[in-house]
């Protein structure tokens, strides 16, 4: 069911979600209607805890690698903008459905304006593999997104790469497989349980990009998230054949 986008009107500007009262919600939102959200919530939390995850400014830190997939003043307005469709009635269902695609809008837009412009910004969740050719390549990137509210996922990105006149790109084809899996673990240090994803590899025949999502349930505020991506790329024409495996950690 689509969900309307409820445009925000509050936040700071430069999606740093700075605060000029001490004490006050992100969002400038009150205390009960935060505490309305909790149910929401992307892990469990005791409301106290709820409450102080939203004092003071926003941290990119608490999201695991959302900010690094879309940027930080992306994720701190999609953070938002699911908050208030949470307080209009969304389900969490409705809300995963926008947030995925607010990510990959977001997504798409950071990741083209090159990681030169984020070096300060970006986590290194990304690998390659050249298969044994000094041409072609299979590029696998991982994300271990937690969504203040909704559900954690993992998402992993495989793209099948070319090399003309000494720049990676290109749109040539290759038998695409992608996987992800993951597992959660207390980092309080109670017991570690798993709630694995796609073990397998999904073939994706005659394609240059893929990507598989999974999402996962927490049992408590303390467990981080554990994300693994594997991706594999075949060429018969050039006999390629390249396979590349990556993790992340959210937290």
């Amino acid at each position: 069911m689509a969900v309307a986008l409820l445009l925000s009107a509050c936040g700071a500007a430069d999606g740093t979600g700075d605060v000029s009262e001490e004490g006050a919600l992100l969002f400038g939102m009150s205390e009960a209607e935060i505490t309305e959200l909790l149910p929401l919530a992307s892990k469990p939390y005791t409301l106290e805890a709820w409450l102080d995850r939203h004092r003071g400014a926003f941290d990119c830190a608490t999201y695991g690698t959302l900010c690094a997939h879309v940027g930080p003043e992306a994720a701190y307005s999609i953070t938002e903008d699911s908050y208030r469709l949470g307080l209009e009635g969304a389900t969490r269902d409705e809300i995963n459905d926008f947030v995925d695609a607010a990510v990959e809008a977001a997504s798409a837009t950071w990741q083209a304006e090159g990681p030169e412009e984020h070096d300060d910004e970006r986590a290194s969740v990304e690998a390659f593999d050249q298969g044994g050719t000094s041409s072609e390549r299979v590029k696998v990137k991982v994300w271990a997104d937690i969504p203040g509210a909704g559900d954690p996922y993992i998402q992993v990105q495989c793209t099948f790469q070319t090399k003309t006149l000494g720049i990676w790109g290109g749109q040539q084809t290759a038998d695409m497989h992608a996987g992800v899996n993951g597992h959660m673990h207390d980092s309080a240090g109670g017991p570690n349980y798993e709630d694995i994803g796609d073990n397998e590899t999904v073939p994706f025949p005659s394609h240059s990009f893929q990507t598989e999502k999974v999402y996962l349930q927490p049992q408590s505020s303390n467990d981080d998230v554990h994300g693994f991506g594997h991706c594999q790329a075949d060429r018969s024409s050039s006999g390629f054949h390249g396979w590349i495996e990556t993790n992340v950690v959210g937290n």
